[in-house]
């Protein structure tokens, strides 16, 4: 599916429309004569409370969803979560941890193997 993304530095920031948080503030309050009478009505303007970074652009990219539910731009690798960095990184030391237990063990044997 293709939807709007902001670019910045070659990176995209936001997948979707930016978020301007657009507020409708008064400009200038309502204007009343001395006898209450409304003279003006009051003004109003939106104010941007959130553009878009200095330097982004927005570009049409092909999104495609993800098995959590997340977006991400076609042909981009998904970033590691944390619970699968934690899995990973129990695996390396489960596999490092048995590797010096073999080594350990080839070593007793060595150790033990010349005093025999």
């Amino acid at each position: 599916m293709i939807k709007p993304c902001v670019i910045l530095d070659g990176q995209v920031i936001n997948i979707g429309p930016w978020d301007y948080q657009i507020q409708t503030v008064e400009k200038t309050p309502p204007q009343f004569d001395e006898d209450g009478n409304l003279v003006s009505e009051a003004e109003y303007e939106e104010v941007v409370n959130n553009p878009l970074p200095v330097g982004a652009v927005l570009e049409d990219r092909d999104i495609e969803q993800d098995e959590d539910g997340g977006f991400r731009v076609v042909g981009t690798v998904q970033p590691e979560s944390s619970a699968q960095k934690i899995a990973r990184l129990e695996l390396e030391l489960a596999a490092a941890q048995q590797k010096q237990d073999l080594m350990q063990s080839a070593l007793d044997d060595l150790i033990l193997g010349g005093m025999i």
